[in-house]
């Protein structure tokens, strides 16, 4: 009996697999891989954006699906003025059959070869591809989602999840001084502020050129917290700053519709 349980259990350390990949919330382990004009591209490139990255293979339907629309998905962020990268990365096959990717699906991002799998080996958590992990733009590199074929939508829905976490903030001024902006649905931004003491104040709010796009506040104020919202018209890189005196706090607001 001692015996049979021996030989099972060597059966289940030989034969389950062990998925080592980041779960969400883990950093994302750097890699190093060529383009097809081997150009090296590390993750650690695009620190301070949000990464998409995709892992498939050309002969996998879904995959062929994703490549369909990446270019799209690329478009639509550099539009925007969004700090967003998306990676396609060819696993286990030649780079050969990475330009036949890259070329047959007009594929405009960088296409990764990954003929030896490393990748592959360090993210994957099943068997199963695409392997799609969305990366947000932290210092880590933490992995904010994973999930297998996505629709165009889909894509766009969790980038912008991912862009939402990161609103840059200048801290506070002091205990009793700040500003905080947070996004809400209906694309409004709520805006939240609280002055130490009475004072004069001025809520302005610039786009990435510095033309003012809305002047929301000016004037004299009650000390306390102070609640408003604003409706961006259209996506872009905003800059909400509200001046206090000689002082200034300003957060930057990615807006994406």
């Amino acid at each position: 009996m001692k015996i049979l349980l021996l030989v099972i259990s060597l059966f289940l350390l030989i034969f389950i697999p062990v998925f080592a990949g980041p779960n969400v919330g883990d950093p994302c382990p750097n890699f190093t891989l060529p383009d097809t004009t081997y150009t090296n591209h590390s993750l650690t490139d695009y620190q301070g954006m949000v990464v998409y990255m995709e892992l498939g293979e050309s002969w996998c339907g879904g995959c062929q699906s994703e490549y369909q629309v990446i270019t799209q998905l690329q478009a639509h962020y550099d539009s925007a003025g969004a700090p967003v990268q998306v990676l396609v990365v060819d696993i286990f096959e030649t780079m050969s059959t990475t330009k036949s990717i890259q070329r047959n699906y007009g594929i405009v991002p960088p296409c990764l070869n990954d003929n030896s799998g490393t990748v592959w080996y360090a993210y994957h958590w099943d068997n199963y591809i695409p392997s799609n992990f969305i990366i947000q733009r932290d210092a880590n590199q933490t992995l904010f989602y994973r999930a297998h074929t996505m629709s165009l939508s889909q894509m766009e829905y969790w980038i912008d999840q991912a862009l939402a976490v990161n609103v840059e903030e200048i801290p506070e001024i002091d205990v009793k001084t700040s500003l905080k902006t947070v996004p809400l649905f209906n694309r409004y931004i709520k805006i939240e502020y609280s002055l130490q003491e009475n004072m004069d104040t001025d809520l302005t709010i610039y786009d990435i050129t510095g033309r003012t796009v809305a002047h929301l506040v000016d004037g004299y104020q009650s000390a306390g917290n102070h609640t408003l919202s604003w409706s961006p018209k259209k996506s872009g890189i905003y800059f909400i700053r509200l001046s206090i005196g000689d002082k200034f706090l300003s957060n930057k607001v990615i807006v994406l519709h």
